[in-house]
């Protein structure tokens, strides 16, 4: 992973595509690295714009996700609901939805002679 910031490598490259330009006659045997540099850039800055792109399309799917989970809770919260009006709070078939039924309390313990 490079290090420095992509705005500070591709203005360095342009700064040096724009430089070469400028003395292209005193150095006319870097006219191919000159040119393998413009295709570089440019592929990077295509490739920056899609990132950017997905980043973006990649928040906006997280917000569809988490508006969906927060649907299908409250669907889940309906269902149960309405299992613990038909079938009941104390039938323990209630414990299909994630309910716990209501049963009686246990027998209470006796107290401890000398408490």
């Amino acid at each position: 992973m490079p290090k420095d910031a992509f705005g500070v490598t591709t203005g360095e490259w342009e700064i040096i595509l724009s430089a070469a330009e400028e003395h292209r006659e005193n150095l006319p045997d870097l006219t191919r690295e000159v040119t393998s540099l413009k295709e570089v850039l440019d592929t990077v800055q295509k490739l920056k714009a899609q990132q950017e792109s997905l980043t973006a399309r990649r928040q906006a799917t997280t917000q569809e996700l988490h508006a969906k989970i927060t649907e299908g809770k409250r669907i889940v919260e309906a269902i149960r609901h309405a299992a613990k009006w038909t079938i009941g709070r104390r039938n323990e078939r209630i414990v299909h939805f994630g309910v716990a039924p209501l049963r009686k309390p246990g027998p209470r313990k006796a107290k401890a002679e000398g408490s």
